[in-house]
């Protein structure tokens, strides 16, 4: 990609900000929700977290999280290619958001790979479970949870075990739940929560192995990580899912569609 010259200032908000990145995402929560959960759930004082406007009357937002960014723009009117030459020169290898943005996005962002998902709630009033199943997770898990995830073939690889390891310990200390299922020792099924929130949490990772699939073990993970997440004061959990059999079963447990969200994802190698 040819770099563009960046003619509109990128600006980084402060500490004192919070209330005006809220505003601008607030239309769309939601869809804005690891924005959303990172700021209020880690606050913009965390040393892996920083948000930045793009324009002086800001066209769109970006909230960077150790290599990974979050984008939104109400109106979408910001230029694509100077915001994809500003996060290959930051070095983001896994950028989400909405859908229509992420697509439009992908075209100046060739050594990426996009990937369209559904987003989906759940509320407690909805909560279905079908059955229990799983373990909470200590810190001492989270390497072997790492190992495992990165041996799922739809996963992206996260070769940085110890900073995969260094996100999580951060997000269980904000609250994040881990839950996965052992047999024979070895984990076969986990999930786990991220942008944790007083109200809310996204659940990410949702993993089995491929020799144990069609057993019910994700739905009951998730289940059981549910089940604890609403007695401990959380009023909703959003989720990705990318076929339409995933939806059937997060459908079954109460899950109702929320809309299309996009990843890109840096091709190693």
């Amino acid at each position: 990609m040819n770099k563009k010259k960046n003619k509109i200032m990128w600006k980084k908000f402060e500490t004192n900000q919070k209330e005006e990145i809220l505003s601008y995402i607030s239309p769309d929560l939601s869809m804005n929700f690891f924005i959303y959960g990172d700021i209020v759930g880690l606050g913009l004082d965390h040393p892996a977290i920083d948000v930045y406007g793009y324009g002086e009357e800001i066209q769109g937002i970006i909230l960077t999280y150790f290599d990974s960014g979050c984008i939104y723009s109400q109106k979408g009117n910001w230029d694509r290619e100077t915001v994809a030459q500003w996060i290959l020169e930051k070095e983001l290898k896994h950028i989400t958001g909405p859908w229509e943005e992420i697509q439009k996005l992908a075209a100046f962002l060739s050594d990426f790979e996009a990937k369209k998902t559904h987003l989906a709630e759940l509320k407690e009033e909805y909560f279905q479970p079908k059955k229990y199943l799983g373990e909470e997770l200590s810190s001492k898990d989270f390497l072997e949870l790492v190992d495992f995830t990165n041996s799922i073939e739809e996963f992206p690889t996260r070769p940085n075990r110890g900073e995969e390891v260094e996100k999580m310990e951060w997000d269980q200390k904000n609250g994040g739940l881990f839950f996965g299922y052992k047999e024979e020792g070895k984990w076969i099924s986990s999930a786990r929560t991220s942008a944790d929130t007083p109200k809310g949490s996204m659940i990410i990772g949702v993993a089995t192995d491929k020799n144990h699939r069609n057993r019910g073990l994700a739905s009951g993970i998730v289940s059981q990580m549910c089940k604890v997440g609403f007695e401990r004061g959380r009023e909703f959990f959003l989720l990705f899912y990318h076929n339409p059999q995933a939806g059937k079963i997060y459908k079954s447990l109460g899950f109702q569609e929320v809309g299309l969200f996009g990843m890109l994802d840096y091709k190693e190698g």
